[in-house]
């Protein structure tokens, strides 16, 4: 049995969730796996067709599904809530078989789904269409977007059972922030929610609005981290307050070309 890979669910890159967060396993090895096997319910179980994936010595993940593919096997689990000490490897087991512990990555901070072209798991906030290159958004227009690991909630459910349907589970920092990057600069975008899916297990949302003034094309998302790293140099950290930006994803967006009025107003309120 060997680990492969360890990616986050969001965009495969080498990084690792945070509590809640959504991650993947690519292993070989694997026994009795028949096409793509998911439990029946919640909460979702720590040990799935027998599969096992070990998070140190200190927690099992929760399982969401684990797949053959032929040549390798895939795992999708929940790095739990409650697992606050850091995880630095992971193992997978079956049948009293077990891999070799494999060192989680440390890649940058992959908060959003993306295709493979890096266009958003999004939507339109009026009725839940997909937000794509034929339907795209619009300057005004509210758009849901989706990812995991963007950061701590209040009232969060318990590993492996999803957000609640009655009560909302926003982040905490409110120095979290949805933020676009364009051509000469780069700003906040207008939100008003940042938070947990309901009924969803290890998702999250940002409820955002695209920019009056965009112009046609695609708008360039990323996520905005401020952390105070204390007083002295902290290794890994920095010093001071340090934000932290995600990796971009692409929202396209049909706008419109503006005047040289309009053009100008808006170079000044990017870059003010």
């Amino acid at each position: 049995m060997e680990i492969l890979a360890i990616t986050t669910a969001t965009d495969f890159s080498k990084s690792w969730p945070e509590p809640g967060g959504l991650g993947v396993v690519f292993c070989r090895g694997l026994t009795g796996i028949k096409g793509i096997v998911q439990p029946s319910g919640f909460p979702l179980p720590d040990s799935l067709a027998g599969v096992q994936v070990n998070l140190m010595d200190l927690a099992r993940a929760p399982i969401l599904a684990v797949a053959d593919f032929g040549s390798y096997q895939q795992i999708n689990f929940q790095v739990p809530w409650t697992l606050s000490a850091p995880v630095i490897w992971v193992s997978v087991s079956q049948a009293g078989a077990r891999s070799a512990p494999v060192a989680v990555p440390t890649a940058g901070w992959s908060p959003f789904f993306a295709d493979g072209s890096g266009v958003a798991a999004a939507q339109h906030a009026e009725d839940f269409r997909r937000v794509t290159r034929d339907d795209p958004a619009h300057p005004g227009e509210w758009i849901i977007a989706y990812g995991s690991s963007i950061g701590a909630v209040r009232n969060p459910p318990l590993s492996g059972m999803p957000a609640a349907l009655d009560a909302l589970s926003p982040v905490i920092d409110s120095l979290i922030v949805p933020a676009f990057i364009a051509q000469g600069g780069s700003g906040p975008l207008e939100h008003n929610y940042i938070g947990l899916t309901p009924g969803a297990v290890g998702l999250w949302q940002v409820n955002l609005r695209i920019p009056d003034f965009q112009s046609n094309g695609d708008l360039s998302l990323v996520m905005l981290r401020t952390r105070f790293c204390g007083f002295f140099f902290v290794p890994g950290c920095g010093r001071g307050f340090v934000t932290e930006q995600s990796v971009p994803v692409l929202l396209p967006v049909a706008g419109r070309l503006g005047s040289v009025h309009e053009i100008a107003e808006q170079s000044v309120w990017i870059r003010g």
